[in-house]
């Protein structure tokens, strides 16, 4: 039964899809490669920084550091599902 339904709803898609025109192509084409750019360039720049300060003898981060951090990112991730869920309510 599922595979009947998958077919059906695949059938369904390729008879309401239609061929892109160029304009709508260059705009993949453009937006795809900014963000392949965009992600080249954040993995360089960490790369570069990683590579820099391996050099460097930094002091190890306090447990009491991070427990603060993980906290306050799991309070920040759950005031925004609450006011996502707010807002759709």
């Amino acid at each position: 039964m599922k595979v009947i339904s998958f077919l059906k709803s695949v059938q369904r898609v390729i008879r309401v899809s239609r061929k892109p025109n160029k304009t709508q192509i260059k705009l993949s084409l453009k937006i795809s490669l900014l963000g392949l750019l965009l992600l080249g360039l954040s993995g360089y720049t960490i790369q570069l920084l990683a590579t820099s300060l391996r050099e460097y003898k930094l002091p190890p981060i306090p447990k009491e550091y991070l427990v603060y951090v993980s906290i306050s990112m799991i309070v920040a991730i759950l005031a925004i599902l609450a006011y996502r869920m707010r807002k759709t309510t």
